[in-house]
């Protein structure tokens, strides 16, 4: 059987801002499997991907999103 390093310890994405303007963030944690959930302030739109994922080769599935007002994009929409 062989082992790797990574079947030891457990990689760590980059740590994310705790807040992002004009919005919320709800998640803590930066290893593999943790998720980042954003929502935005009402008359805000959310840019970008709602749930980060941090993955399995220590980087995060996307971007940090960012809240924009005035924004109409019907795939951008908070909750």
């Amino acid at each position: 059987m062989t082992y790797t390093l990574n079947s030891f310890f457990p990689l760590e994405c980059p740590q994310l801002p705790f807040s992002i303007p004009n919005g919320y963030v709800n998640g803590t944690g930066s290893l593999h499997g943790a998720l980042v959930v954003y929502s935005c302030l009402q008359g805000y739109s959310l840019i970008g991907q709602k749930t980060l994922l941090c993955t399995e080769d220590g980087s995060w599935n996307a971007s940090v999103p960012k809240c924009l007002k005035g924004i109409t994009d019907s795939r951008s929409k908070c909750d």
